[in-house]
């Protein structure tokens, strides 16, 4: 709902999800997207050539498909 925008819930919620995985013992963190590179850059994301993605994502059916 854009009267939801910039209010900072999507932004809440990852950091959320970025904590819980770290604390979970998660060292890297990829996300398949197409749309939303720019808000996920702002939470320290960096883009990557699909090419470098690792074979456990590349066998996904996102990734073929996105």
């Amino acid at each position: 709902m854009p009267e939801e925008q910039d209010r900072g819930y999507g932004r809440a919620v990852a950091r959320g999800l970025m904590h819980h995985a770290r604390k979970s013992g998660v060292k890297d963190l990829y996300l398949l997207t197409t749309t939303a590179a720019p808000f996920f850059e702002g939470l320290g994301f960096e883009r990557v050539h699909r090419d470098l993605a690792p074979r456990a994502i590349t066998l996904t059916s996102e990734f073929s498909v996105l």
